[in-house]
């Protein structure tokens, strides 16, 4: 199997791909792995040579005045690549752990970006390094979407004023337009958390209702063998066609009829909650602040995952349109009640309520396509409730039939076993120790 880029030096493209070709399935997994670990390395030591090139402004020598516009005209990047990769850089200064885990490929180039956009916020970047070792915990361990939501969490909590001035702006600047120019129609708008929640939950209703009459469609035409590419239309067309039939049932229904109200659900956790009302002067302020602090116990956004300041979670509760879930530290719900046999009612939405999406590794399935799953099967012993459930897609829950099985840590963090015991995407160990060892459920 070829090594890393270095051992194929010269290689033609055509080589390569007949490279490829010879493996097997195994080794070309293996060899993607050793890419991205590759891939890693090498944006680490960009962040090096940017941070060097601004440091050393050799580039005025040929007539650039800034280490930005060497970089656009130099090498030809992209304006986003070049506040990206500067701000890693900065990193190296103010917190270089986290460079050192992409060098050692403990964290993905995304997270690391990541960490950079954090650091560079003015209003608290300068406090990221007292909780760094929380936070690369997290992308060590996480998905990105769970990572995204964790560093998000961490920002509103170091800058809760900050947040909620950005929330007040994004609804007060809130606009809907449409426009013809050229024969094509456009249609453009912006708005805050709660309203593009509001909007997702009915859009999504109308776009599987779409997908679903092309499916069946394609089902009576070619049988049961359906596959996607075999369908009517594209997804673009069908979120089209979703937003026509939604515009058309609103225009169609009686005159002074009462539209049933989305449900938006927020997760805030209850200490997030009570900073923001104390801030507020909605309460007094607590006598002994938490010194130890954990995203789990800091989160405030919707249950797809949408972060939402905390203001506008305060409104919504305060208007009556919240719902109180109690999560534990370790971001379980809190079990409600008797057990029974299949999870319905309360404690179905109570499982639903933890994630946005499939905890399976790599799905983005949505929740409310997702169902209510025993960990630990019932005839294995499993109970209902919340620490034994976590919501998972159709075909990931009929994997355990074949052996797959998963597990949720103490820290809350879910581990997923082939049938060989094997985890997949097993944490990352920090760079110069040993891989963090997670004794497989029972």
């Amino acid at each position: 199997m070829g090594g890393v880029a270095g051992d194929n030096d010269g290689e033609s493209f055509e080589g390569m791909r007949e490279r490829l070709a010879s493996m097997s399935v195994a080794e070309r997994q293996a060899r993607l792995v050793e890419v991205e670990g590759e891939m890693r390395r090498l944006e680490a030591e960009v962040a090096v040579l940017v941070r060097s090139v601004e440091r050393d402004r050799g580039f005025r020598a040929d007539g650039h005045l800034t280490a930005a516009g060497y970089l656009r005209g130099e090498l030809r990047w992209s304006k986003q690549q070049v506040t990206g990769r500067r701000r890693l850089g900065r990193l190296i200064d103010e917190t270089p752990g986290v460079v050192e885990h992409l060098h050692a490929g403990a964290i993905g180039v995304a997270q690391a970006h990541a960490f950079g956009r954090a650091a560079a916020n003015p209003r608290c970047g300068g406090r990221l390094v007292d909780h760094l070792e929380l936070l690369l915990g997290h992308a060590r361990s996480l998905s990105f979407d769970g990572f995204h939501i964790a560093i998000r969490a961490w920002e509103q909590l170091a800058d809760a004023d900050g947040a909620n001035r950005d929330g007040a702006a994004c609804h007060e600047h809130r606009f809907f337009s449409m426009s013809f120019f050229d024969g094509v129609g456009r249609i453009e708008g912006q708005c805050g958390a709660l309203d593009y929640e509001a909007v997702t939950k009915v859009f999504e209703q109308y776009q599987r209702a779409e997908w679903l009459a092309d499916w069946d469609d394609a089902t009576a035409r070619y049988g049961e063998d359906v596959t996607g590419s075999m369908l009517a239309r594209t997804n673009a067309q069908r979120a089209w066609d979703a937003f026509m039939k939604m515009l058309n049932d609103a225009v169609s229904a009686p005159p002074g009829s009462v539209p049933p109200e989305p449900i938006v659900n927020l997760v805030w956790s209850e200490q997030h909650a009570e900073a923001q009302l104390a801030r507020s002067g909605l309460i007094p302020e607590p006598t002994q602040p938490p010194t130890n602090v954990s995203t789990n116990d800091w989160r405030c956004e919707t249950t797809s995952g949408v972060p939402v300041s905390p203001f506008e979670a305060m409104q919504a509760l305060l208007s009556g349109r919240l719902r109180r879930v109690v999560f534990d530290s370790a971001g379980v719900v809190v079990d409600y009640g008797r057990l029974q046999r299949f999870f319905d009612g309360a404690a179905r939405k109570a499982v639903l309520l933890q994630f946005p999406t499939c905890v399976f590794p790599g799905c983005n399935r949505p929740t409310h396509q997702c169902e209510a799953d025993h960990l630990v099967d019932w005839r294995h012993g499993g109970t209902t409730d919340q620490r034994n459930g976590a919501p998972l897609c159709d075909r990931h829950n009929q994997l355990k039939n074949r052996g797959f099985t998963v597990w949720r840590d103490p820290g809350g963090v879910f581990h997923t076993y082939r049938p060989d015991g094997t985890e997949i995407a097993p944490p990352a160990a920090p760079p110069g120790t040993s891989p963090p060892t997670i004794p497989k459920a029972a």
